[in-house]
Order: C-alpha cells, then structure tokens, then sequence
C-alpha cells in the first residue's frame, strides 16, 4: 500500500511539472491502491463501518477517474471538440483527486479503533 501511494504521489506531482510519464506512475498506483482497498473492505454488520466502506468505493472510483483525466490532459483521447475538451476536461484532474483525497481522509479519522 505505500507503494502505491508513493507512485500516486510520484505522479500527481510529475502532472504538476508536466512529466510524459505521470499518468502511468499514477495509474499504477491507483490500481494498486484500489485493489489493496477492495481486498480489505469490510464485511461485518455495523452500519457505520459499511457506510465508510461505501465512501471509500466512491474515493476509489473517483481515483480511477482522475487517473483517466490525466491522460486527457496531454491529449484529447476522448475526440471531443477542442473548445469543450479544453473547457471541461483539461486540468480537471485536480478536482476529482481533491474530493478523492477528502473522502480518503474522512474515513481514515471516522473509523472506528480495533479492539
């Protein structure tokens, strides 16, 4: 798992100085990170656990999605016209890895302590 974060980190800075390379660290990255998440997701009964189990899908999917923005970042993959796709979808990728972040730190202070 620090792994991942190391190559998320990595590469979202990378983005910042605009590195060919920082999409794929950081997609290496996320899909670590999200497989190591959903292989220790929670199956209990508490109602509060399966709620913050169900933020941190969200966190995770808006992970992979900020991972497919910046591809689109360097190149208009999508094949959407210029002026929408420097509106809508170039640099965006700081917003849904902003919420994401939130959402991953919420949980972290909200879970409850093992006993």
């Amino acid at each position: 798992m620090l792994v991942a974060a190391v190559l998320m980190i990595v590469g979202a800075a990378a983005m910042l100085v605009r590195q060919w390379w920082a999409p794929w660290s950081f997609s290496l990255g996320v899909i670590a990170f999200v497989v190591v998440q959903w292989r220790t997701s929670y199956e209990g009964g508490d109602l509060t656990r399966q709620r913050l189990q169900k933020i941190l899908s969200f966190s995770d999917a808006l992970l992979v999605v900020t991972a497919i923005l910046m591809f689109t970042a360097y190149e208009n993959i999508f094949g959407v016209p210029h002026h929408i796709w420097v509106q809508y979808l170039h640099g965006n990728w700081v917003i849904t890895l902003l919420i994401a972040a939130v959402l991953q730190i919420y949980v972290a202070l909200r879970s409850p302590k093992e006993e």
